[in-house]
């Protein structure tokens, strides 16, 4: 079993994937990895350590502004873990990017998108 809360790190979260993909996937599971760039913002979606929802994070940079600074701001989703969400994160992305990108989110309010 392992001891991993939904707090914990995303890094933590992905070492944690590696070890059960294998398993999952015989299971019909469906890996999210999602690290890019869309309609300007930066996306990271993954599958959330509790088997029950995906990370979905978005983050605006201002123009010029570095990297390797926080973000002006970002925001964080979590969509329901099942065959609809795995659609709207696979096949919806940008849509899915555009609508949190709009979503008014209270700091420490976990937002959960069930499809």
């Amino acid at each position: 079993m392992v001891d991993f809360k939904a707090e914990d790190s995303p890094q933590a979260v992905m070492r944690w994937q590696t070890f059960q993909a294998v398993a999952k996937y015989k299971e019909g599971f469906i890996m999210i990895n999602i690290d890019t760039w869309i309609a300007g913002y930066k996306v990271r979606a993954i599958n959330w350590i509790d088997n029950k929802s995906i990370y979905f994070n978005v983050q605006y940079f201002m123009p010029g502004q570095s990297m390797s600074s926080a973000p002006a701001w970002d925001k964080t989703v979590y969509i329901t873990d099942n065959e609809a969400g795995q659609n709207i994160v696979n096949n919806f992305t940008h849509s899915l990017v555009e609508h949190v990108t709009t979503m008014k989110i209270k700091d420490n309010t976990k937002v959960v998108l069930t499809a």
